[in-house]
């Protein structure tokens, strides 16, 4: 990992909001480290959350990452496995799991 990629780690705040978190500047493939360290997912699945949602209208890069951290975190409790080393979604579960959490997104239920 790079010196900056570090470093950024180290200065980072206790804070909890998603909207404060230092990666979100980060360069695509520290995001991406970043991601799989905290809610190891590999490459393909971020690639699929991220090109799913900016095909569907979430074009600014800031606001997509906080999407994709939130949905992140979100199904990281449900699908949590121990005994994986890596997040599984299961095939298209992924897309049909990013929709449903886009929809709540757009539409919270009170």
């Amino acid at each position: 990992m790079g010196e900056i990629y570090k470093k950024r780690e180290l200065q980072k705040s206790s804070e909890t909001k998603l909207a404060t978190f230092d990666c979100l500047h980060y360069p695509d493939l520290y995001f991406y480290k970043w991601c799989n360290e905290h809610f190891r997912i590999n490459r393909g699945v971020l690639n699929t959350i991220d090109c799913w949602l900016y095909t569907n209208e979430v074009i600014d890069l800031y606001k997509r990452r906080i999407l994709i951290l939130q949905f992140l975190k979100h199904v990281a409790g449900a699908e949590y496995n121990p005994e994986s080393k890596s997040l599984k979604f299961g095939k298209g579960k992924l897309v049909t799991k990013l929709s449903a959490f886009v929809a709540q997104y757009k539409h919270p239920v009170s």
